[in-house]
Order: C-alpha cells, then sequence, then structure tokens
C-alpha cells in the first residue's frame, strides 16, 4: 500500500499546512520555485488533475502545503512586495 500526501495531511495536521490553492500547475511551481530558492521544502499535490480534466478546472485545484514549522516564513515571503526596480535594466 502506498501513502500520499492527501494521507499524510490528514492523519499529521500539525505537521503539515496548506500554502495555497491555485488554478494551474504553472502557479503551484512558481510558488514551489519561489519557496524552494528560499530554502523551504513544499510539495505540490493533485498536480495532474488539472491537466486531466481540463474543463472542472475551477474544482479541481493544485495544492501547495509545507511544514507547519515554516508557516510564518512562507507568509512574510508571499505577502511581500517585489520592488521593481530590482527588475529594470541598467541604462549605462
Amino acid at each position: 500500500m502506498t501513502t500520499n500526501y492527501i494521507d499524510i495531511m490528514e492523519r499529521n495536521d500539525s505537521e503539515f499546512f496548506l500554502v495555497g490553492c491555485y488554478q494551474s500547475l504553472h502557479e503551484a511551481v512558481v510558488i514551489n520555485t519561489l519557496l524552494g530558492a528560499k530554502g523551504i521544502n513544499t510539495q505540490i499535490i493533485d498536480q495532474g488533475m488539472s491537466d486531466i480534466y481540463p474543463i472542472f478546472n475551477s474544482n479541481l485545484m493544485v495544492r501547495v502545503i509545507a511544514n507547519s514549522s515554516d508557516k510564518e516564513k512562507i507568509e512574510t515571503i508571499l505577502n511581500s512586495k517585489v520592488d521593481l526596480e530590482d527588475f529594470k535594466e541598467e541604462s549605462e
């Protein structure tokens, strides 16, 4: 018998929390990559559902979960503003 992430979340609610639900795998991958670059482990679950059933995409969300111990750090990262100056090309 294999264990999936949903089973783990249901058994160990205090260990994991839901970072977010996203309409597409692409959105979830962006969040996963952003947090991974900051050293935070996350898992994408239900990743194939929106691709298999694109018509029902609004009902089949892709979820990202993480360890509860990283919750405060994740909230800080996701709520931070982007400094657009970092993206401007040098004019000289």
